[in-house]
């Protein structure tokens, strides 16, 4: 029983946050903000497991400090670009221009709730390994899981990285980054992002029960791959970049792989 009070704590302290910081953009006009506080999220959910069942085990420490890494590295991230622009982000412009009624109402339910209820499912793995840990020594599968980890948030950091610097550049306004990471995929960072939650989930399904929530990175691969990433963004790059196109010819859009002729 504990476990699923411990997982409604978490459901609720998240869905508040969440809630606050949708208060804070009733004045500003722009939710964009809410993507700095999709990596904070894990951190506050994995966070709030660890208070409700402190434990010292190796696995617990080791998921907390790859989740907070990972969580607050991306918030920074996010938050730069975001106090960079003064213009709400393109996708939230679009839900907004094409919404009937209030949209600062709905956005509460359609944006900030959404995301905070998709974020602790996805979390799923490490909150049940965290309640449920089991001070065992680390195994293969926990030595995989970080292997996993690492590549996939090198690639996520060094594609970020990159993107970063070739925009800082004015003169490629409208152009497409198609060097590095980016000549071998389209969304590279998205893919880093896949992979290193599948080895945050192989180290938690270490601990017995956890296997069955593998529906979890499977969800987060769905959501990068065919909703608010690479479908989406595809979408409104190659409305906005005339040479976006055959760059979406000759690139892979997920997974790296050499570049075709275009």
């Amino acid at each position: 029983m504990f476990p699923v009070m411990a997982l409604g704590i978490s459901l609720l302290a998240i869905m508040l946050t969440m809630t606050l910081v949708w208060l804070g953009t009733r004045k500003t006009n722009d939710v964009s903000i809410v993507d700095v506080f999709w990596g904070l999220g894990f951190v506050i959910v994995v966070g709030g497991c660890l208070v409700l069942a402190p434990s010292t085990d190796t696995r617990t420490l080791l998921l907390t400090s790859l989740i907070s890494l990972w969580g607050l590295r991306l918030a920074w991230h996010l938050f730069r670009r975001w106090s960079s622009h003064s213009e709400e982000d393109v996708r939230y412009a679009q839900m907004r221009a094409n919404s009937k009624g209030d949209f600062a109402v709905q956005s509460l339910f359609k944006v900030f709730w959404l995301q905070a209820i998709i974020l602790w499912i996805v979390a799923m793995p490490i909150q049940l390994a965290i309640l449920n840990g089991q001070a065992t020594p680390l195994g293969l599968l926990d030595i995989l899981g970080i292997l996993v980890f690492a590549i996939g948030f090198g690639l996520e950091v060094i594609a970020d990285r990159q993107l970063r610097q070739f925009k800082k550049n004015p003169d490629n306004k409208g152009k497409v980054l198609r060097t590095g990471l980016w000549a071998w995929s389209r969304h590279p960072n998205y893919f880093g992002e896949a992979v290193l939650w599948w080895g945050l989930f192989l180290i938690a399904c270490a601990v017995e029960g956890v296997i069955y929530t593998i529906i979890s990175p499977i969800l987060m691969t769905f959501l990068l791959v065919r909703v608010s990433g690479v479908r989406m963004l595809d979408g409104i790059l190659k409305d906005t970049k005339p040479a976006y196109a055959d760059y979406m010819a000759s690139t892979s859009s997920f997974i790296p792989w050499p570049p075709k002729n275009s």
